[in-house]
């Protein structure tokens, strides 16, 4: 996740921030339990910081920085957003999630979508209809995404109250594939209840006006069954649907997904993609992550917030890049882009080979941490041991190492090469070739550093395979 802010700078205005890691940039000793972080404008300020923070599960203590005087913004302005940092990087510290620095030093073209091209139908369904589209897997009410944010009893109850009271709901939004099925991309709390309620899994309770009628009551459980009145207005009852076109393009039904998603803890991007993929690809992400090698190459890296889903997506992005689409220079360098195409492409396939992608990750996974040990993934230097402590997973070296190891059989690696052998050469890379360091370090999703750090990863593969 990238962290950023707002602060008004002297003879500047408002200037954005954000929030550096140092330990992937400092070449010092790392305590694992204690984490680093500058508040800047690019890498260049880094030594000059405007805020410093130290951060551990328990703990966030604040510096000011160099540049602290050069911010004008108000006092109390100024403690709010600092408030607010703090809060996110626990957030992220507790979660597991990873920190990376948009050093914003890439500029893309981006053409905005066809707004010609953005479809969205009107349609009413009546509450019999939903759960009739939901019983027979036609609307996917993705329950993966509820996490901590699933209602309590009383807001379901007062949620069905309104629709037995005949006030209109608040309109919803489903994106609908290419077989005519449906995701729901806002509403998905209030379809749950409504379809909890249907399924008599919900007795109503603490109720603002129908509470002497309706107390303890279900849809249709015999002897605790809602009113006749009320049953015949609760089936009755329309909801307004907007329905995103499957010949939407994927950039335009992500975006929608974006503006719609304001709840309390808003999704993050691989959330949404993981909504708008098919249950086959949500399966084998879901399989890669929880493989004993993934696991033991990423030291368990959480996923909560599917974080370890991203970098199994990920792997198979730049493997379908490599292997299918002509080599990595085929990649735009829009990683967001990229992944939303790639979820929208495997939806295409009517019987994806899970078996392959499955096999595939699990080999790379046992190479790197042969070859890599604890370190799998991460920024080393020649000197590093297997005990030295270790910096945080780096997304490029993940993905240019485990695609270029996917390729070797398991066995061939253990019979050619030591455990942990790879920890002093990939650190003499790094040491000697800046470029390198440079491209792994710094805007890693870069198109240009892409095919630097898989080009490096095959010619280092090529050259340790072929010497002696």
């Amino acid at each position: 996740m990238i962290i950023q802010t707002s602060l008004n700078i002297i003879d500047r205005g408002e200037v954005t921030l954000s929030l550096l890691p140092l330990e992937e940039y400092e070449a010092i000793p790392h305590d694992p339990e204690f984490h680093n972080f500058a508040l800047v404008e690019t890498i260049a300020d880094k030594d000059e910081p405007y805020f410093l923070f130290t951060a551990n599960k328990g703990a966030i203590l604040q510096e000011s920085g160099p540049k602290r005087s050069n911010i004008a913004e108000p006092e109390e302005s100024l403690k709010q957003v600092l408030d607010d940092l703090k809060e996110q990087i626990f957030s992220a510290i507790q979660s597991g999630e990873i920190i990376e620095f948009n050093p914003n030093e890439e500029f893309y073209d981006v053409k905005p979508y066809d707004s010609d091209s953005i479809r969205i139908d009107t349609k009413n369904f009546s509450l019999r209809q939903i759960l009739e589209l939901v019983s027979d897997g036609d609307l996917n009410l993705s329950p993966e995404f509820q996490r901590n944010q699933v209602w309590n009893k009383k807001r379901k109850s007062r949620l069905i109250e309104s629709i037995l009271l005949r006030i209109p709901l608040p309109v919803f939004y489903f994106s609908e594939d290419e077989e005519g099925r449906y995701t729901v991309v806002d509403g998905l709390q209030r379809l749950s209840a409504i379809c909890e309620f249907m399924k008599n899994k919900l007795k109503l309770g603490d109720l603002e006006y129908l509470e002497d009628s309706c107390k303890n009551k279900t849809y249709s459980q015999e002897g605790n069954k809602i009113g006749d009145k009320f049953f015949r207005r609760f089936n009755s009852y329309q909801i307004a649907v907007n329905i995103i076109s499957s010949d939407s393009p994927a950039s335009v039904k992500y975006d929608i997904f974006k503006r719609l998603n304001t709840g309390g803890m808003p999704l993050n991007t691989q959330e949404i993609r993981n909504c708008f993929a098919k249950q086959p690809l949500r399966d084998l992400l879901k399989a890669m992550v929880s493989l004993d090698s993934f696991k033991k190459a990423t030291d368990n890296l959480p996923d909560a917030r599917m974080q370890a889903r991203e970098f199994a997506l990920r792997y198979i992005l730049f493997l379908k890049l490599k292997y299918e689409r002509g080599g990595v220079g085929a990649y735009s360098g829009i990683i967001d882009d990229e992944l939303d195409n790639c979820v929208d492409k495997i939806n295409s396939i009517k019987d994806l080979d899970k078996d392959f992608y499955l096999q595939s990750f699990d080999k790379a996974m046992q190479n790197s941490y042969h070859l890599f040990g604890r370190h799998c993934f991460r920024k080393v230097k020649e000197c590093t041991t297997n005990s030295t402590n270790r910096l945080i997973i780096n997304k490029l070296l993940f993905e240019s190492w485990s695609v270029e190891l996917s390729q070797y059989e398991t066995n061939v690696i253990r019979t050619r090469f030591e455990a942990n052998s790879f920890i002093k050469i990939l650190g003499h890379e790094l040491d000697t070739d800046s470029e390198y360091y440079r491209y792994v370090s710094y805007g890693t999703n870069g198109k240009a550093n892409v095919i630097y750090a898989f080009n490096k990863a095959s010619e280092i593969m090529n050259r340790e395979m072929n010497e002696g």
